[in-house]
């Protein structure tokens, strides 16, 4: 698992895994694992109170592990990389196969990306509070594009609506893209706009009074 800083962060895929085909069980094997360093709070608010910095200025390390059993389905299991004891603090069992993961940003969110079918799920999973909810959890007919921008520092996240284009072929291509934006504590649709618009549209969509909460 890793950290990418580019503009477009078009490298999810590639997150690799750093454990691979290690037997956890004699049922399942692992395809992935990797830290996920986390604030141990919702950092919101003034970064100058004394609440934010004590929240704000530490991070929790937690563990990622994706294993697949023999013929069946996905196991992500997250747990405190300190403890080696005691439960999971989430355990999800997915049916679809695993493509890759990574944080958004330090003490930031994790994306998530699997393959069902003719489709991408896309599960980010987002940390407060010692307790680990999904900020998005939708399908896409491809790997989205996660776009950094000033607004906050969480990308903004593109996904692609595709259509038939002329011909004999009828070759698909992207025409539109819904923006997802950060509002806090999970992602929301703010806008879906023209493909070629997509890169200019994500900030003045993301920093719009809806999409801050104002």
């Amino acid at each position: 698992m890793r950290l990418c800083r580019s503009v477009v962060l078009a490298c999810a895929v590639a997150a690799t895994a750093t454990s691979s085909a290690t037997a956890s069980t004699s049922d399942e094997t692992v395809v992935a694992s990797g830290p996920w360093d986390v604030f141990p709070c919702h950092c919101a608010g003034d970064p100058k109170k004394k609440e934010w910095r004590e929240c704000c200025n530490s991070l929790r390390a937690l563990r990622v592990v994706i294993a697949r059993s023999r013929g069946g389905p996905s196991r992500l299991r997250v747990t405190d990389s300190e403890r080696t004891e005691g439960a999971a603090l989430l355990e999800v069992v997915r049916g679809d196969g695993f493509l890759g993961m990574m944080p958004t940003t330090v003490g930031g969110p994790l994306i998530t990306l699997w393959e069902g079918g003719s489709a991408v799920k896309i599960l980010i999973l987002y940390y407060a509070n010692g307790q680990i909810k999904p900020a998005l959890d939708i399908g896409a007919k491809s790997v989205p594009e996660f776009v950094l921008s000033s607004v906050n520092s969480e990308p903004a996240i593109l996904v692609a609506e595709w259509e038939s284009g002329g011909g004999a072929q009828k070759t698909l291509r992207p025409v539109r893209a819904a923006i997802y934006c950060w509002k806090g504590d999970s992602y929301a649709l703010g806008r879906t706009v023209p493909w070629n618009d997509r890169l200019t549209s994500a900030l003045e969509v993301c920093s719009s009074r809806e999409m801050q909460g104002k």
